[in-house]
């Protein structure tokens, strides 16, 4: 597992996400080059997911929701196999459906990328990279600004390294 601590000013650290995918790509599991991305950001994370998955359909990549509409997000998330890669965003109070279906897709071989708030998150273990966001420690004052910064990054890299 790869794991950076974000917590500098905005902008800070930007390279991060593309070197992270650069170190990944020895390994056998490598999120970089998956054939679908399957993105879980649930609650208060959801607008990070909907933001990252629009952007990287811009960049052509193929794109899987996990958004749980009508209680499908199992089904939803069924088809993952190892060839494709898992972006989970989580923050405390980490959404129950994320912390369940998480450990599932690690156990099924799925790579992942997670975005969290702590190495004790529940989106951290079997991860193939980790990116720590300290935030606020009050969860009303949080803010999407740095998430939002590393999900831009983050697809950025995704298409460079898949050229």
């Amino acid at each position: 597992m790869v794991a950076l601590r974000l917590g500098s000013p905005i902008g800070a650290g930007h390279a991060e996400p593309i070197r992270a995918c650069a170190r990944t790509r020895r390994r056998n599991r490598d999120p970089c080059q998956a054939r679908d991305i399957y993105l879980l950001g649930l609650g208060g994370s959801f607008p990070v997911a909907i933001h990252l998955a629009y952007v990287l359909r811009k960049l052509g990549r193929r794109v899987v929701l996990l958004d749980g509409t009508g209680g499908s997000i199992h089904e939803q998330s069924h088809a993952a196999t190892t060839e494709d890669a898992l972006v989970a965003i989580s923050f405390r109070n980490y959404y129950p459906d994320t912390a369940r279906l998480f450990p599932e897709l690690v156990a099924r071989g799925v790579p992942t990328i997670s975005i969290t708030d702590s190495l004790l998150s529940p989106i951290v273990e079997g991860a193939s990279v980790v990116f720590e966001i300290q935030d606020m420690p009050e969860p009303a004052l949080r803010t999407l600004v740095a998430p939002m910064c590393l999900a831009q990054a983050l697809a950025i890299g995704l298409d460079l390294a898949a050229d």
